[in-house]
């Protein structure tokens, strides 16, 4: 799947969204990390992996996923090489956790938030899956892959239908308050 040159060797997948699969695998550099890597090979898909390359490779938050690596499958898909959080999403760590427990990891999530926010992006698609923790149980937020700059539209509708806020649904322009509903 990956070149040599890649360093990337034992790929076992662990997860899947809409737009790829990711992937645990080990880095001749970085040991264990993960990869995500894209479903299609068509413009559009690759458009979403540079778009979300370029975004990681911009940000540097204790709360935000750590880029490694960029690169391009055999067969021409776009992957990522991140960090691995092996603490699993919020929702597996929430689930038996006291209530006034699954509070704790808010703190560094809004941090994060206000990062991006700051900087004039906006995620899309914040949820439980997509916060993940490391096995500190520190939460990052990860899955940047339909986030919006102050450049770009913020009129298309993009991220979870459960999750979007009411003026993403209604087409209207997305705001950081997007982010937090």
């Amino acid at each position: 799947m990956f070149p040599e040159s890649a360093g990337l060797s034992g790929a076992q997948q662990i997860g899947e969204g809409g737009a790829g699969r990711v992937y645990s695998a080990c880095h001749s550099q970085w040991g264990q990390v993960a990869v995500k890597v894209a479903i299609d090979s068509d413009p559009a898909a690759q458009s979403l992996f540079i778009s979300e390359y370029t975004l990681l490779r911009s940000l540097s938050h204790p709360g935000i996923i750590r880029l490694l690596d960029f690169g391009h499958t055999l067969d021409h898909r776009s992957f990522i090489v991140m960090e691995l959080l092996s603490g699993g999403d919020f929702y597996s760590w929430a689930t038996g956790q006291p209530v006034e427990r699954r509070f704790q990891p808010l703190g560094g999530i809004i941090s994060a938030l206000d990062y991006i926010h700051t900087l004039g992006i906006i995620h899309r698609d914040l949820k439980g899956e997509n916060i993940l923790f490391d096995g500190r149980h520190r939460a990052r937020v990860t899955d940047l892959g339909l986030a919006t700059s102050e450049s770009e539209s913020r009129n298309t509708r993009a991220g979870t239908l459960e999750y979007m806020a009411p003026e993403v649904i209604d087409n209207r322009e997305a705001t950081p308050a997007a982010d937090i509903y």
